[in-house]
């Protein structure tokens, strides 16, 4: 990558299905670049490959950038914690 090209990040998007209330009324909505998940963005969020959390978090390589807020962050990981304590439940056992 040369100095004065951008940085390819990922983008890190609420999809709308888990999305959290209290929206803002300029945010952006489109599809996610991986599944096509309806997907929501702030429009001051950074250029780059916009993905739903799931996407995000089942295609992360070593290396890659990701532009994300905090909100979005907690709701990451608010996700990623349903999914292992559905997991865990369907493996019977507790998380």
């Amino acid at each position: 990558m040369k100095p004065d090209e951008p940085e390819e990040v990922i983008v890190a998007c609420l999809p709308l299905s888990v999305a959290s209330p209290g929206g803002f009324d300029d945010d952006i909505y489109g599809k996610c670049g991986e599944c096509g998940t309806p997907i929501r963005w702030r429009p001051h969020s950074p250029v780059g490959r916009r993905l739903c959390a799931p996407c995000v978090v089942n295609s992360l390589e070593p290396g890659d950038r990701i532009a994300v807020t905090r909100r979005t962050a907690e709701d990451v990981v608010a996700w990623a914690a349903s999914q292992k304590a559905v997991a865990d439940l369907k493996k019977g056992g507790v998380g």
